[in-house]
């Protein structure tokens, strides 16, 4: 893995960047019904409020290396 890679995905602020949002968005929610699939909607509909913050990882020029790595045998 190229090491400015190595060092974005080593952290876990995308993680908790991620899940903070979608506390944000989904954690005052008391009832889910699996007959209507609310947990996966409510989880789309925070991944995309919470898409707006996100910014470019650094080193996204490698992340085709990356790809090509993992994807051999």
């Amino acid at each position: 893995m190229p090491a400015i890679l190595n060092v974005t995905f080593l952290s876990t602020n995308n993680h908790n960047n991620v899940m903070g949002n979608a506390r944000g968005t989904i954690g005052r929610i008391c009832r889910w019904h699996d007959e209507t699939n609310q947990v996966a909607r409510r989880m789309a509909v925070a991944l995309l409020r919470a898409q707006s913050g996100f910014r470019r990882i650094s080193g996204h020029q490698q992340l085709g290396e990356l790809a090509a790595a993992l994807a051999r045998p």
